[in-house]
């Protein structure tokens, strides 16, 4: 992909979307609980639309999303309405935009606004979250059955057990699901690949996939300076991370252990571009766009 190329692409924060077969465990979910859809949304923060192999980019640092991919339905045109986390996911929870829920900023919707969460359990739904539920405000509007900590977004396999655990909780309630599993990659702090422990956001690598300045590319926004390959490198290694969350929490194809249920639906989508100049915050083109 050109650098022109690149610099469009990362305008578009792509979701994905599919009746997907594979998503759950099949044991999870017995076909008895309930013939309602369980729903997975997990999202991806700070994740450019350029990011997987599918959708340009040069390294091969996606390989369960590239997966994933071949099968889904991609909205490669999809747009958020704003480029910030809390407001667009004010915006995503209610489906109104920030001047109709009151989140213009890192606010809390107002309170006669319904949200996807209190109409999913009002429908006999369990609703959980893992991590980023300090960005569903107030939490009167959210009333979530269980909350993974924050922390986990940036641990595949904390991320994947808080996750077959609310599925395991849903199991004994006899409910159907509503999930909402928010890795918190590629996000700042970037993984700088020495794997001491957690420091800058480092925790364990986990098989990650790390990357040296020389390995990557430089969009032509930026100015190819040492400093600027080596963040870019550090981004790309957080994206890996990203890439191993999904896995643990998915079926893929290097994870054959999870196997069919018949009824769940599987959605995928970056709330921002990655955070480097230009991009999220800003009316300029590599903003709002998003």
């Amino acid at each position: 992909m050109t650098n022109n190329l690149w610099r469009y692409a990362s305008n578009y924060v792509f979701i994905i979307f599919i009746v997907w077969s594979g998503a759950i465990e099949a044991s999870a979910i017995e076909a008895s609980a309930s013939d309602r859809w369980n729903l997975l949304l997990i999202t991806a923060d700070d994740l450019n639309g350029d990011a997987a192999q599918w959708s340009g980019s040069k390294h091969l640092v996606t390989p369960n999303l590239d997966a994933f991919a071949t099968t889904a339905h991609r909205f490669a045109n999809h747009h958020v309405t704003i480029s910030i986390c809390q407001p667009g996911r004010a915006v995503l929870m209610t489906g109104r935009l920030p001047h109709r829920n009151g989140a213009l900023g890192f606010q809390p919707i107002r309170q006669d606004i319904p949200t996807l969460v209190e109409i999913l359990r009002q429908e006999g739904y369990f609703a959980g979250v893992i991590a980023k539920a300090a960005h569903m405000m107030p939490s009167s509007k959210f009333p979530w059955d269980s909350i993974g900590e924050q922390s986990l977004g940036k641990q595949p396999i904390g991320f994947s057990e808080c996750f077959r655990a609310m599925v395991a909780q849903a199991k004994e309630r006899n409910q159907p699901f509503f999930i909402n599993a928010n890795i918190c990659d590629p996000h700042r702090p970037f993984i700088t690949g020495n794997a001491k422990g957690k420091q800058d956001g480092n925790e364990a690598l986990e098989g990650v996939r790390t990357f040296q300045p020389e390995e990557v590319s430089v969009p032509s926004f930026l100015e190819d300076l040492p400093p600027v390959r080596k963040e870019i490198a550090h981004y790309t290694a957080s994206v890996s991370r990203f890439d191993r969350s999904l896995a643990f929490s998915s079926k893929s194809s290097s994870h054959p252990d999870m196997t069919a249920t018949p009824s769940s639906f599987f959605f995928l989508i970056t709330e921002c571009p990655s955070l480097f100049p230009k991009r999220p915050f800003t009316s300029m083109e590599l903003g709002l766009p998003s």
